[in-house]
């Protein structure tokens, strides 16, 4: 460092300063950043000119680089050469000037351009701020700093700008600079709850509440603090917060709403969808500031009321739509029109309906993008309709997006559909398991460790099936628990959690064998359907169920499996109807285990010949095996041993493509020939 000082101390005393000044702003400068440090200079006399010729000599020394639109030191060890020529009792004045230069020298459309490093050289020599007049101006700047840097995604630059600005305007009265304080304080509350610091943001959320002039300016205070309880699984609370600020703002909910007033709410948004098209809503557009705030809110509240209350989670989507088409669209209207959508297919199982108002969101996401609104189209309407490939990308792209803004909680809720989607779709389960490894390094980071305990059963599964449990028949091992795992969540009421559970140890029990454990866990979660609210885990579950109940009837012989075999075809003969690509197989798999009960043998072999062309035609290799497995089993009792034994050896090896390593090893240990 001393070295490259003398060095630098035999240049010009212009070119000396001008690298004094890049160093102040680090390792490179742009140069129209550049042409604004050396305005001085021309204004002492020293010829400069526009091409920076001037900087050759430093450049042919090696003492900086030219890349283009910018010049940087060859070296930090040279910055720092460069930085240490300023006296260190004068290096808080060459910031503070530097910044003043740059913002006096520049129109306010260019300051944009080069906000941060302005505002970062003034907050470097923030202690020379004596003024009040000159401390608001810079707070301002922090402001606007913080919330450029809020939109882009960086919130921990955004809080400390927005902290500079809070700290400058220090004991100034809320009343001189009321508009400040509150962009200040509403924008730090946000960031910091991105950031997961809970402790500052109610700070500012208090502050807000406090001391806002009107209920509308609290308005963004209580949606912040709502989406923070919500972050720590406080549903509940969040809800009746939200209840409450909704009825201030004009728009009422019951508390304990009746079927009967959700369905009249159904019928009034019906009646008022008639004729809407993408171009009549996107011709109005939303601009009252409280009506916007409050379809931000109704967006928060569907997502806290899909875990506790699926009757207000119909009345807020119904009323998101109600709003958009009265008030206008703004970004929330995509959320209300994907989970319109996303009912239909649910609860009102009009999936074509469904598929008809996700389509018509997508369109509305071409002017508000919304990823959140992503996972409700692509976890809830679209594999009702299509092949389940085509479904994961969008998600997996809404995660990495998420990621981006800092919306940690739905970047975790698009990571568990993502995986989710991967292995119902037939994907490798080496694949699955690595993703999953990934997302649980960051669980803690995210502070998302509620969210990550929905996945826990299906990545306990995906190690049971690879062969890395003692036991592959029950959900024990390195990622979970059974006994643990179903404690807390009984005790937490997630009903979420719990049948998700449920589901994936009724299917590693099937697949491994243990028939009274599989029906066991079908008998628990009798309630699967109406929790998983349409999403493919449901078709899952009555596939399993049909299976289990198949086997059962032909074991005991007692008519309730019978019965409980043919609901299941029934419900999936919708599914098959509405998807056939995802489902068409699973249909023709039940069917022929029923008529294998029934010793329809012709029949049987129909459909299971069917099931197995159709299940490996449409990539979903794990049905392909099951479908095998038990085409094998079937050809045995019906004693023709050779293709029982070509099909259990098919079974074996889809079961090895798909990455069942510890299925295909259970097959040979426990092989009939």
């Amino acid at each position: 460092v001393g070295l490259m000082a003398q060095k630098i101390l035999y240049f010009p005393s212009y070119l000396q300063l001008i690298l004094k000044k890049m160093a102040c702003l680090g390792s490179q400068c742009e140069k129209t950043t550049l042409r604004l440090l050396r305005g001085d200079l021309m204004n002492n006399g020293e010829d400069t000119k526009d091409d920076f010729c001037d900087l050759d000599i430093a450049v042919d020394e090696g003492i900086i680089k030219n890349c283009g639109s910018k010049y940087a030191f060859a070296h930090d060890q040279i910055q720092h050469a460069a930085y240490f020529l300023i006296p260190q009792c004068e290096q808080t004045l060459w910031h503070f000037q530097i910044g003043m230069q740059m913002l006096r020298a520049c129109k306010n459309e260019e300051l944009n351009k080069i906000l941060f490093v302005v505002v970062d050289q003034l907050n470097r020599g923030k202690i020379l701020i004596k003024e009040a007049k000159q401390k608001i101006e810079v707070a301002m700047l922090n402001c606007r700093a913080g919330e450029k840097a809020k939109s882009s995604g960086m919130f921990h630059a955004a809080a400390l700008y927005l902290e500079e600005g809070l700290s400058l305007l220090g004991e100034t009265n809320w009343s001189d600079q009321y508009q400040l304080w509150h962009r200040l304080h509403t924008a730090f509350a946000e960031v910091e709850f991105c950031n997961g610091n809970f402790e500052k943001m109610v700070t500012s959320l208090n502050c807000i509440i406090t001391h806002a002039r009107c209920f509308d300016d609290k308005l963004s205070a209580y949606r912040t603090l709502m989406a923070s309880l919500g972050a720590q699984k406080r549903n509940e609370d969040a809800i009746e917060m939200g209840l409450h600020v909704l009825n201030r703002a004009g728009e009422q909910f019951p508390t304990d709403p009746k079927e009967s007033f959700v369905e009249e709410e159904f019928l009034k948004t019906s009646l008022m969808l008639e004729g809407v098209t993408v171009d009549s809503l996107m011709n109005k557009i939303a601009r009252d500031k409280q009506i916007i705030m409050v379809m931000e809110i109704l967006e928060l509240l569907c997502n806290y009321a899909f875990y506790v209350n699926l009757l207000l989670l119909r009345l807020f989507t119904f009323r998101l739509i109600q709003l958009s088409i009265r008030h206008g669209v703004c970004a929330s209207t995509a959320y209300g029109f994907g989970g319109y959508g996303a009912l239909l297919c649910s609860v009102y199982h009009d999936v074509k309906g469904g598929n008809k108002y996700g389509k018509l969101t997508l369109k509305i996401m071409d002017f508000h993008q919304r990823c959140r609104v992503t996972s409700i189209l692509y976890g809830y309407v679209f594999p009702r309709i299509e092949h389940l490939s085509l479904c994961q990308e969008p998600i997996l792209k809404a995660y990495h997006e998420s990621i981006k803004i800092r919306d940690t909680e739905f970047a975790m809720l698009n990571a568990g559909l993502f995986s989710t989607l991967s292995f119902q779709g037939g994907r490798e389960l080496s694949f699955t398991n690595k993703f999953l490894d990934n997302i649980g390094k960051l669980v803690k980071e995210y502070k998302q460790e509620s969210s990550w305990q929905l996945v826990l059963p299906l990545k306990q599964a995906i190690l049971n099936l690879m062969g890395e449990a003692d036991n592959p028949a029950r959900l024990e091992g390195g990622a979970m628990s059974f006994k643990e795992y179903l404690s807390v969540v009984k005790e937490n009421h997630n009903m979420q959690a719990l049948h998700r559970l449920y589901l994936y140890q009724m299917r590693v029990a099937y697949i491994f064998g243990d028939l009274e454990l599989a029906a066991k866990m079908a008998k628990e979660s009798h309630a699967a359907e109406t929790i998983f609210h349409g999403k493919f885990e449901a078709c899952e579950y009555i596939f399993y169920s049909g299976l289990i109940s198949c086997v059962k009837a032909r074991k005991i012989n007692e008519s309730k499996w019978e019965t409980y075999a043919k609901e299941c075809i029934k419900k999936m003969e919708k599914w098959a109807e509405d998807a056939p690509c995802n489902c068409e197989h699973k249909l023709h798999l039940l069917e022929a285990e029923l008529y294998f009960f029934k010793g329809t043998t012709n029949k049987a072999i129909d459909k299971y010949e069917s099931a197995i062309l159709l299940s490996g035609r449409n990539g979903f290799i794990q049905d392909q095996a099951i479908s095998y497995e038990r085409a094998s089993i079937f050809y045995l009792e019906n004693r023709n041993d050779s293709r029982a034994s070509n099909y259990y050896g098919k079974a074996h090896n889809a079961y090895l493509d798909w990455g069942a390593k510890g299925k295909a090893i259970h097959l040979c240990e426990n092989s009939p020939f």
